[in-house]
């Protein structure tokens, strides 16, 4: 899978062009107004990325970091 911010932002663009097919407005003011609201991103707000809380939690950054170093050698 590629990075997943470029993922969100392909859906985006995709989402974009498919939400802009169903009408064409004949009104210049509102056509500039409506581009003007998708380009500032009101359709889509920026990713929401938080810590949950309910993942079971198996030790402190440092000790996992050791155990991967532990696991990877040969």
């Amino acid at each position: 899978m590629q990075n997943v911010f470029a993922f969100r932002d392909k859906i985006i663009d995709e989402y974009s062009v498919f939400s802009r097919s169903f009408s064409k407005i004949s009104a210049h003011d509102i056509t500039e107004e409506v581009e003007k609201q998708y380009n500032a991103g009101r359709y889509w707000p920026e990713p929401l990325i938080q810590i949950n809380p309910s993942y079971l939690q198996k030790g402190s950054l440092h000790s996992l970091c050791c155990e991967r170093k532990h696991h990877s050698r040969p």
